[in-house]
């Protein structure tokens, strides 16, 4: 499908740029909704299928999940769901 380049391809206050990293690798705490689970981890970093592994979350971001406490937290989250995953996860923040 053709894309409409009758609007503008610049960055708006809506729209970022994909070649830059995610902002929220440069705040102090995970994003996440007053709702949500609290994983210690930003909840993205931990989806193997496709947050582990995007290129726009720097590897060196503090929220990034480790890649072997992503594997684990997905066989956990599909085994016992996201409640016992989400509690393992925050007990190994810190510890990799």
């Amino acid at each position: 499908m053709p894309a409409d380049d009758t609007l503008s391809q610049a960055p708006s206050a809506r729209h970022g740029s994909a070649a830059l990293p995610y902002p929220c690798h440069a705040r102090a705490e995970p994003v996440r909704a007053p709702w949500s689970l609290d994983y210690g981890y930003c909840r993205h970093s931990l989806d193997l299928l496709a947050g582990a592994g995007d290129g726009r979350c720097p590897q060196a971001c503090p929220h990034k999940a480790p890649q072997q406490v992503a594997v684990k937290f997905d066989k956990l989250f599909r085994w016992h769901g996201a409640a016992a995953a989400a509690q393992w996860a925050r007990g190994r923040r810190g510890k990799d």
